[in-house]
């Protein structure tokens, strides 16, 4: 009898146990993880640096392309076999010249552009600024809980050859609210032990939402461009926070001490010029990198995350598998049950173009014999908040919390039991795929694949940086989170798809 099989009928025989309570017997009886085999926390952290130096990872910039080549030909090298999904429906945009100009000629300082906006000539487009409010209703959080609260913006009638100027509330998220007692099925605090937060923020992430086609209403109305500006934290918290933009009308972002200049100039009377070129790139080529390591079993256990991002957090987690994979490549295959899949999407912050759920539709036998999928970003995070009032923007001290979305119970005790091997950070397991922030959750949406949805949400999240934000973040926390994940996949290799996926 093979281990596996051994451990099931000892768990079922001599205890007896049902299949949802079968988890934490078999985990247990994983095998543990041998350290001398694990890359170090140095050679772990130098990956990441090297990945940062590349500077902003934007879908299809050379930096992007760098990155994901240097990927897949470290996987490649540890054996894997590549067979890569590739694409050519990337709208490439590539900023070029983003800025706001007085009449008096002075420069006005760019928090950051909208991606894929409009764009201008080089000489730009001028007119009178108008301020038309601020934007303070429901955020992308909680509007599906608040649906009839959404902001509206009055669009005045002689708006046309002007220049709007909008104000963006950055709300706090009611993580009590969004999350329930009845939701969490687990949460740590590794260094004070604390009890769940309330509240998280507030930050520009977690903003107020336009009303809808604002920008197709204001350009129809006979505006020529719009400025947004954040609103409710520090100037160097809403530096370099983009969104994505339209292409009704040239857009961008100035942080709040910015907004105040201008909203002063718009009840002045003043005009201002905007520019906004970019290189533009239809059907850009692009790709999903699929990975595979062969198992004792056609069965296998999908470990999925994204390439394209702003810093060296957005997006981290394939440095984090890359990693896991250079331990399982040791691994001899028999102490594999299943074979697992690397699949790395390019697009997250592309997705209209390229979406991270296109390998699911296009490789359906990934999902078809996948038990579980693990879903990893953004680890290593150290909390950073704004005081608005002060314009002050400071580390709390605290480590970010980590999400875990498990929509079924297998995938819930896994977690769980991974989760108490940490030695620091906070981190809590969510019952329900409801209000998940994880791209990965739709191979259980599209496929019922049982998914382990592991992120956290940190302010700079989607900032731009000289730096990359590298500095925000902690080694050790980046690599005890990644000895916590391997653990959780070796478990879940020693557990039967009977447990993880039993049959409908």
């Amino acid at each position: 009898m093979d281990r596996r099989n051994f451990v099931i009928s000892t768990a079922v025989g001599a205890m007896g146990l049902g299949a949802s309570n079968l988890f934490s017997t078999i985990a247990e009886a994983a095998p543990v993880l041998d350290m001398s085999q694990i890359p170090s926390k140095d050679a772990v952290w130098a990956d990441v640096k090297e990945m940062n130096a590349l500077g902003a990872r934007h879908c299809g910039n050379a930096a992007h392309l760098t990155f994901m080549k240097s990927l897949e030909d470290r996987l490649a090298a540890l054996g894997m076999a590549i067979n890569n999904l590739d694409h050519k429906s990337l709208l490439y945009w590539e900023p070029r010249n983003i800025a706001i100009t007085a009449f008096s000629g002075e420069k006005l300082p760019v928090g950051a552009c909208n991606r894929w906006s409009a764009v201008t000539g080089e000489a730009g487009v001028g007119g009178q600024l108008v301020y038309l409010g601020r934007c303070e209703g429901p955020s992308v959080f909680t509007l599906p809980l608040y649906p009839d609260q959404r902001s509206v913006i009055k669009i005045p009638d002689d708006i046309k050859g002007k220049i709007a100027l909008v104000e963006v509330m950055a709300n706090k998220r009611p993580l009590d609210i969004l999350y329930p007692k009845s939701d969490i099925a687990y949460y740590f605090d590794a260094d004070r032990h604390a009890p769940f937060p309330k509240t998280q923020g507030p930050n520009c992430g977690n903003h107020s939402v336009l009303p809808v086609d604002f920008e197709k209403n204001l350009k129809k109305a006979g505006a020529i461009g719009i400025i947004y500006a954040w609103s409710n934290i520090a100037d160097a918290d809403a530096q370099g926070r983009h969104q994505i933009g339209t292409t009704e009308l040239p857009s961008l972002w100035v942080v709040p001490s910015t907004g105040a200049k201008l909203k002063k100039m718009a009840e002045a009377g003043q005009k201002v010029t905007l520019t906004v070129t970019a290189k533009v790139v239809p059907n850009a080529p692009t790709r999903t990198i699929v990975a595979t390591l062969p198992g004792q079993s056609e069965e296998s256990i999908i470990l999925w995350t994204h390439t394209d991002g702003q810093n060296a957090i957005e997006e981290n987690g394939g440095l984090a598998i890359l990693n896991m994979m250079r331990y399982f490549v040791k691994l001899p295959k028999e102490q594999r049950e299943r074979t697992l899949h690397v699949v790395a999407s390019e697009g997250h912050m592309a997705e209209q173009y390229v979406p991270t759920s296109a390998w699911i539709r296009e490789r359906p036998s990934l999902c078809e014999k996948a038990v579980a999928l693990v879903s990893i970003e953004h680890l290593g995070c150290r909390e950073w908040l704004s005081n608005p009032a002060a314009n002050t923007y400071e580390p709390t001290g605290e480590n970010v919390v980590a999400y875990t979305f498990c929509p079924t119970k297998a995938i819930q005790e896994a977690a769980i039991d991974a989760g108490k091997t940490q030695k620091m950070g906070r981190a809590v397991i969510i019952n329900t795929d409801k209000h998940s922030v994880t791209p990965g959750m739709a191979a259980y949406r599209m496929a019922k694949v049982p998914v382990f949805g592991y992120i956290s949400v940190p302010s700079y999240l989607e900032c731009d940086s000289a730096n990359g934000h590298i500095a925000k973040l902690s080694p050790d926390l980046f690599y005890d989170q990644m000895l916590m994940l391997t653990r959780l996949v070796r478990g879940l290799d020693a557990t039967p798809k009977s447990v993880l996926r039993p049959a409908v």
